[in-house]
């Protein structure tokens, strides 16, 4: 099927999700409880989103010191963007324990549902929820570059870049910016900016330990200016390795940024990114509700290998490796025009293992019956032991560029974004030696017949292009104090691939287009007080994984099926909010977010066989709003709150292959409806300490709201001093980090959820899992700069 092609029709006022700031006037005068002489604002970045929660690391030199306490517990600053917008400050995070991931860095804040499986987010066993929607319904940026998998969209934030070289994180909770380059966002976006090289010299390094023999090493250097070529850069690399905080297995993480920089004239920008991950992690069972009820943190993985039984821990080990090439730039082409580019390069490559047993004979390739015999040593009944692989390897490739143009009190931008993916899967088994451990002695690592023929469960190659366009306008008026933007983006999306196991299946494709209208105002009474309201659109096409058929290796019958007629995914946020920013900072938004077509996974009676396919939702209803405050650091010490309420609702009844479920009107799953958070910090300059807690309501695993995942509470705890100078050390830093200190033990967040728990008539009930949640864990830390 041919690319479907756009035309995007005259538009009169539109806005521009790059350019939608309020600024404050050159002769507005802040008022006496302003904390701008004090803190510095945030300069308009390159490009913006709605409702952000922004996590920021501004390190000023190689050390990534800190400029001082910040406001709120280092969780909150001075904001004057026309949307709901909360940020983290440089304190906060260097405060955290070394490598915490970008996920563990924003659960204070209001609206991240966050959910893992070891403390500081080594595994990728992790997840994320915005407003009742699931990571694989969120978009995620690092660099200019989108970090959602090709295939099925999810999140592997332990992938990302080290967290001492992140300058700021932004989420979105309603929906993607005008510019920003992704296509899974009806969730929303997360952005990740990594840091600017220093303009001197310097050289970074901590070191990390702690429970579950947690070791971590990390060493940078900055080069400074390269001559007076006016080039300056950074490399880094860590290691990090620990056991699994339950169960039995290990983890290790060997990762490499480097960033160098150039900057000339008035506003010319370019700058060059790398990172490379190379990960091996051992996976935790996520276990149903009766097992944990049963078991506890028991609930793991058999930590010895018996021969017939298909869960011993070895057999759930997963590795991947990725790099990632991104160079966003910025160009002043004439005094009012100018150009953002950022092109990039993605390569990933690994595998997703599970025990499983296998026929000696009698298999199927698709639908093709294989006669022969694999003859694999140490067969019981017919059958042996073998890991079901999942490998895949992807590249992508694109760019993504916006004209600017500023004329009188007009924004105008122009922009378009093109990216190009493959995505290559093949599922083979391999089998286990008499140790449960991968044989590789018949002829390689896959179990092949005497012919050479390979035993595949799945086999398939796609290819998607995605062209966006998009145009907007931001209007500033009455001396910046009223704010105006309109945009329009057109998303163009096609996917083409091929199945390689025999069958009736063979090219597939899917074209389809998005139209995302965006709208914002913003006005400000005085300095202090701003109230913003907006209103925008974003959607995500069906994942790789509706494309193909799959059959059973052993009847060779259909055991999932596409469904071609499936539409997207689109939401319509609106919001409207709030904020103060004097004594005291605070901002209140109340927000509205209606969802249709969700796509989600089922099964249905093809032939008279029950076989697995994705189906139209109908859809969702979120309304709540998002509250947080901090206060200025008084005598060194910072307080800071949060909340969020959230109503999220299904629209639909839901129909299944043995009847339909009256799931309307209720609760959407991974949707609490409280989250609370409050935070402490102390600052002298010498000693400093930073406390939180956070309170996650509960919520369902079932759409039926049949089966219910407790709340919780945890807290953490960073205790630290700062030396003075140590030779040629600068101001080292010693630091204690003691993660969930209560000790709790409680289910972090769903994994896999399901229509129903229980059976309904001729409805079977399936159990929802869960993600098990860290216990206690103490990490100290040394950093040294020079």
């Amino acid at each position: 099927m041919s690319r479907r092609l756009a035309v995007i029709l005259p538009l009169c006022v539109l806005y521009s999700g790059t350019h939608v700031w309020a600024q404050e006037t050159a002769n507005t005068k802040p008022s006496n409880n302003s904390r701008s002489s004090r803190v510095k604002t945030d300069p308009a970045p390159s490009s913006r989103s709605p409702e952000q929660i922004v996590v920021t690391s501004n390190g000023t030199d190689a050390t990534n010191g800190v400029t001082g306490p910040g406001t709120g517990a280092g969780l909150i600053r001075r904001e004057t963007a026309p949307r709901s917008q909360s940020s983290v400050s440089a304190d906060y995070i260097q405060k955290q324990a070394p490598g915490t991931s970008a996920l563990q860095l924003v659960k204070l804040l209001p609206g991240a549902n966050v959910g893992g499986s070891d403390p500081i987010g080594l595994s990728d066993q992790s997840t994320i929820s915005i407003r009742g929607l699931g990571q694989d319904e969120i978009g995620y940026v690092m660099e200019g570059y989108p970090l959602n998998d090709s295939g099925i969209y999810i999140q592997d934030a332990s992938e990302w870049a080290d967290s001492e070289n992140i300058s700021n994180i932004s989420l979105a909770q309603g929906a993607a910016g005008l510019s920003d380059p992704v296509y899974t966002a009806a969730g929303g976006v997360m952005t990740v900016t990594i840091r600017d090289p220093s303009k001197k010299f310097g050289i970074l390094a901590d070191a990390a330990y702690g429970t579950f023999n947690t070791n971590r090493d990390f060493i940078r250097l900055d080069t400074g200016e390269l001559g007076n070529s006016g080039v300056k850069a950074f490399f880094s690399f860590s290691g990090a390795s620990s056991k699994n905080s339950h169960g039995p297995g290990r983890n290790h993480r060997r990762h490499v940024d480097f960033k160098l920089l150039k900057e000339w004239g008035t506003g010319n920008r370019v700058s060059l990114f790398g990172s490379y991950n190379s990960r091996d992690v051992a996976y935790y069972e996520e276990p149903t509700m009766s097992q944990w009820n049963a078991l506890g943190y028991s609930a793991n993985y058999a930590g010895t290998f018996t021969p017939g039984a298909t869960n011993y821990w070895k057999s759930f080990i997963g590795g991947w490796n990725d790099l990632i090439i991104s160079m966003p730039s910025k160009f002043t082409l004439l005094r009012k025009l100018t150009l953002d580019a950022s092109p990039y390069f993605y390569w990933g490559s690994g595998y997703y293992p599970g025990g499983t047993l296998v026929n000696e004979s009698g298999n199927y390739l698709g639908t093709t019956y294989l006669p022969g015999n694999l003859n694999v040593p140490g067969a019981i009944n017919g059958q042996f032991n073998a890991l079901g692989q999942y490998l895949e390897q992807e590249y992508s490739y694109g760019i993504n560029t916006a004209l600017h143009y500023h004329v009188a009190h007009n924004d105008i931008t122009f922009g378009y974004w093109y990216s190009y993916q493959t995505n290559a899967v093949q599922q083979p088994f391999a089998a286990l030696g008499p140790t449960g451990e991968a044989a590789n002695a018949m002829g390689g690592y896959s179990v092949k017949y005497p012919d050479g023929t390979e035993l595949l469960s799945g086999d398939n190659y796609t290819q998607t292009q995605i062209n966006g366009l998009y145009i907007g306008d931001h209007i500033s008026l009455l001396q910046d104090r009223l704010q105006i933007g309109a945009g329009f983006k057109e998303m163009m999306f096609d996917r083409k691939g091929r199945n390689y196991l025999p069958g009736p299946q063979s090219t597939v494709s899917d074209n389809t287009s998005a139209p995302l209208p965006q709208f914002s105002i913003s006005f400000r009474p005085a300095p202090e007080h701003q109230i913003f309201a907006s209103a925008s659109g974003n959607f995500r096409p069906p994942s790789t994984s509706n494309l193909y058929d799959a059959y059973s290796i052993t009847s060779g019958k259909v055991v999932s099926i596409p469904n071609t007629e499936l539409k997207n995914e689109y939401s319509i946020q609106e919001e409207l909010g709030y904020r103060y920013q004097g004594a005291f900072i605070g901002s209140l938004t109340f927000y509205n977010y209606n969802f249709t077509n969700r796509q989600i996974a089922t099964v249905v009676n093809e032939n008279g066989s029950l076989v697995s396919t994705y189906m139209n939702a109908g859809g969702q209803t979120s309304r709540g709003f998002d509250a947080e405050i901090g206060m200025h650091p008084y005598h060194h010490f910072s307080p800071y709150a949060s909340a969020e309420y959230l109503h999220a609702t299904i629209d639909n009844n839901m129909v299944t292959a043995n009847g339909t479920l009256p799931t309307a009107g209720k609760i959407a799953v991974r949707s609490p409806a409280w989250q609370a958070a409050v935070g402490l910090s102390y600052d002298d300059g010498t000693f400093f300490a930073n406390g939180s807690m956070k309170y996650t309501g509960s919520q369902y695993g079932s759409f039926m709201n049949d089966e219910k995942m407790p709340g919780y509470i945890t807290g953490d705890l960073a205790l630290g001093v700062r030396a003075k100078h140590v030779w040629i050390a600068k101001a080292p830093e010693f630091r204690l980090n003691f993660i969930n200190i209560g000790d709790t033990h409680f289910l972090s967040g769903v994994a896999y959820p399901t229509l129903n728990a229980r059976t309904y008539g001729k409805i079977t009930g399936s159990p929802a899992t869960y993600f098990v949640g860290s216990g206690f864990a103490m990490i100290g830390s040394v950093q040294i700069a020079y």
